[in-house]
């Protein structure tokens, strides 16, 4: 099975001014406005990005208000979120371990 080594860093805090909602910065990294992004086009845009490995994995990108699990972002945090970074791993041997992060 093929996976993917890239991760998407989402982060709080003071919105970007940025013009694009998705800005190439080089060799892979980007930076994204996640003010323009609805939570299901962020999602889907995601997806794109980094594909899902399976189809089990798919319930894991969206999770309902009040469902307690380990996996997914509810649309409150998500519109907590200001900006976020998209990384390919170009270490040798892989320089990311685990990528699964979400806030409790």
């Amino acid at each position: 099975m093929s996976r993917t080594k890239t991760i998407f860093f989402a982060f709080t805090g003071k919105p970007i001014e940025q013009a694009e909602k998705i800005l190439a910065v080089q060799d892979g990294y980007e930076c994204w406005d996640l003010k323009k992004f609805s939570l299901d086009e962020f999602i889907d845009t995601l997806k794109k990005k980094i594909p899902p490995v399976n189809k089990n994995v798919l319930r894991n990108y969206k999770m309902e208000e009040g469902v307690r699990d380990h996996y997914g972002i509810t649309a409150k945090h998500f519109a907590q979120t200001s900006w976020g970074l998209l990384v390919p791993d170009t270490l040798e041997e892989g320089g990311f371990s685990y990528a699964d992060t979400i806030p409790n």
